[in-house]
């Protein structure tokens, strides 16, 4: 499963089909954007052994996992086991007719930020009217024993809140809506 250009991956996670897009970082070997919901992370991933894969998403935290990619019998689709979990992935994303297009996350497009699997609400980091910056964390979610802090994927402001902090949420649960881009005065 090499990554040398920008790819298109359906998954499955809580009962929901997903697309994720990973793109490489220009001049930073082994360094990714990947974007799930519209939330963009950069990450590192490295071949240690045959399906065998170490990810590290490089935000505050440095989360690691240890990652085993296994082939189906349709060579457009792998079973990608993580942390105890599996689920199958989707090349290209065009699995049921599908477009292999990434989420439209900008302000034109989709402005919910969504739980990309069931969890607990931690912390949430922002206000209602506040004016976030991309990759700016919005609110962070404990699911599978691991805080998940979810991203702006674009300038904006807070337009709702969706959960509080102690809540339970299920996966595709609105978590934060952005309204139109933050201007700049």
């Amino acid at each position: 499963m090499g990554l040398r250009r920008h790819m298109m991956l359906e998954i499955e996670l809580g009962g929901r089909r997903r697309n994720i897009s990973i793109a490489p970082m220009p001049g930073e070997s082994g360094r990714f954007l990947a974007t799930l919901d519209g939330v963009s992370s950069r990450v590192d991933w490295h071949r240690v052994a045959e399906g065998r894969y170490s990810l590290v998403f490089l935000d505050d935290r440095r989360t690691s996992h240890d990652v085993e990619v296994t082939s189906t019998p349709d060579r457009h689709v792998v079973d990608i086991h993580v942390d105890g979990g599996a689920f199958r992935a989707a090349f290209g994303g065009r699995r049921r007719g599908r477009p292999g297009r990434g989420s439209d996350a900008g302000p034109g497009g989709d402005p919910r930020v969504v739980a990309p699997m069931p969890g607990r609400v931690v912390r949430v980091l922002v206000d209602v009217g506040q004016d976030v910056t991309i990759g700016q964390g919005l609110v962070v979610v404990e699911a599978m024993k691991m805080e998940n802090e979810l991203r702006a994927p674009w300038a904006g402001r807070v337009a709702e809140i969706g959960v509080a902090e102690g809540v339970s949420v299920e996966a595709g649960r609105v978590l934060v809506v952005l309204d139109r881009p933050a201007r700049r005065e």
